[in-house]
């Protein structure tokens, strides 16, 4: 299970709560070609501190290309930007 940190184009929603919601997200594969992967179940959420940054990390069911995947994205608080960071299964 190697980290992967690939930068990402995200859609999401957020609650009149400020909670955040992925939805789906985009990235370029190794091919150069811009895959699309639909959110499709927010398992947990977290803030986290990594070497003093702050992040938000989202466990999430995830399908594309045909297969279903458990994957952590990640949201950096200072920069705004999304990663998908790892897959879980």
């Amino acid at each position: 299970m190697a980290a992967l940190n690939i930068p990402i184009q995200l859609v999401g929603a957020c609650s009149t709560l400020g909670d955040m919601t992925p939805l789906w997200f985009r990235y370029e594969n190794e091919e150069h070609a811009v895959v699309t992967v639909k959110v499709e179940e927010v398992v947990s959420s977290k803030e986290e501190r990594y070497c003093g940054m702050d992040y938000i990390s989202f466990v999430c069911w995830a399908a594309a290309e045909g297969q279903r995947r458990l994957i952590e994205l990640r949201y950096r608080v200072s920069t705004h930007k999304w990663s998908l960071f790892r897959t879980l299964s």
